[in-house]
């Protein structure tokens, strides 16, 4: 079976807080949950969120472990410089592939008014990362409501050919960002001043294709009784599944998540085919 590293269980890691035995354990831990892929925070903006030896470390456990492995970064305001740090933090770390999370410096609309300059950053840095880039794997990250959110993801889909990673985070914004309604809002984003192309047929499209949409949920909440929970969590999954979302979504900031709901999350990825998992 062909699958991409967007097909599989990808954690998102933001802390590289584990080294030696601990790291050995949690990486195992993850793979028995069905986790195949991972991607380690290198940047916020230009500043380090992650030492490279401590990536690198990471990167080479999981890989062992026999997972894919990628690098993420918050986008700020210097897109072109930023391509150029991703580029050589990917070559550093070995990654594969590379998430890049855009979200209100790359919104037109702010709460001061219409922002021309932070729309224009997506073209910026997907043309500046594509020069050095060409073919490499490329996620884009960002709110839950791509229909709400006025980012250019024209440029991201058309010369980036990048998957949406849209976060269905409910506990932060209610019912209106739970999986279905994100999954659905990243198929047509209302811009149809913006023209978005099928990546294999050139159609135009109002959004990104089905199979380029892949959630990523966040950390539960045990603390909060009223929070939604693992369980939430995989039967929302699994109704997105039966909306037509692809095998394949990523976890954010696992290495803050308790033992028992990655167990649990592993379980619901079993049971509901949510994301492929190898032999």
């Amino acid at each position: 079976m062909s699958t991409t590293v967007w097909q599989r269980a990808m954690a998102m890691v933001v802390n590289c807080d584990r080294d030696g035995p601990a790291l050995v354990e949690f990486a195992q831990l993850l793979r028995n949950a069905g986790f195949s892929a991972v991607t380690v925070q290198c940047t916020s903006s230009l500043a380090l969120q992650n030492p490279v030896s401590r990536i690198r470390e990471w990167l080479g456990e999981l890989q062992e472990q026999g997972f894919s492995r990628g690098i993420w970064s918050y986008l700020g305001v210097e897109p072109e410089q930023e391509a150029e740090m991703a580029n050589v933090q990917i070559a550093q770390c070995g990654a594969r592939f590379f998430v890049a999370n855009a979200e209100i410096e790359y919104k037109f609309t702010q709460s001061g008014g219409p922002d021309p300059a932070a729309f224009d950053r997506s073209e910026r840095f997907v043309r500046r990362f594509r020069q050095l880039r060409p073919t490499m794997g490329l996620g884009l990250s960002s709110y839950g409501r791509f229909d709400q959110a006025d980012i250019h993801y024209a440029i991201w889909l058309n010369e980036g050919k990048a998957r949406a990673l849209p976060q269905s985070y409910p506990n932060e914004q209610g019912p209106r960002w739970e999986p279905v309604p994100c999954f659905l809002g990243a198929l047509d984003v209302k811009q149809p001043h913006n023209v978005m192309r099928h990546p294999g047929t050139g159609a135009v499209i109002p959004g990104f294709p089905k199979p380029y949409v892949h959630l990523t949920i966040p950390k539960p909440d045990p603390s909060d009784p009223h929070a939604y929970t693992v369980d939430d969590y995989v039967a929302m999954m699994h109704a997105a599944r039966l909306t037509g979302h692809p095998l394949g979504f990523s976890a954010y900031e696992i290495e803050a998540w308790r033992r028992e709901d990655i167990v649990k999350l592993g379980e619901g990825i079993r049971e509901h085919k949510l994301a492929f998992v190898p032999a």
